[in-house]
């Protein structure tokens, strides 16, 4: 996929994964291959989080210092974040 490409998450795949927390970190296994598509869903989300929070900062550097706006992130982008971090396993960045 090339980098530049948006990346986009359809309603269906936004429910499945406000359902994800966590909470579920032990009892859902996203290494095994019975989650597979989850995991995939997963870092396809944590791309597109990361991505948007890349644009914001970008956005932010960009604006002049006499017109500087500033663009509030709901904290809860990092919570979510951080969970699916933890879901991956990824601990560092969870």
């Amino acid at each position: 996929m090339d980098e530049k490409e948006e990346l986009h998450l359809t309603s269906q795949e936004l429910q499945v994964l406000s359902e994800l927390d966590s909470r579920q970190f032990g009892f859902l296994k996203l290494r095994g291959t019975e989650h597979g598509r989850t995991r995939a869903l997963v870092l396809k989300a944590v791309k597109y989080l990361e991505g948007m929070l890349v644009q914001v900062k970008e956005e932010e550097r960009a604006c002049s210092p006499g017109a500087r706006r500033d663009i509030c992130i709901d904290p809860k982008t990092y919570c979510k974040l951080g969970h699916f971090h933890l879901l991956l396993e990824d601990y560092a960045k969870g």
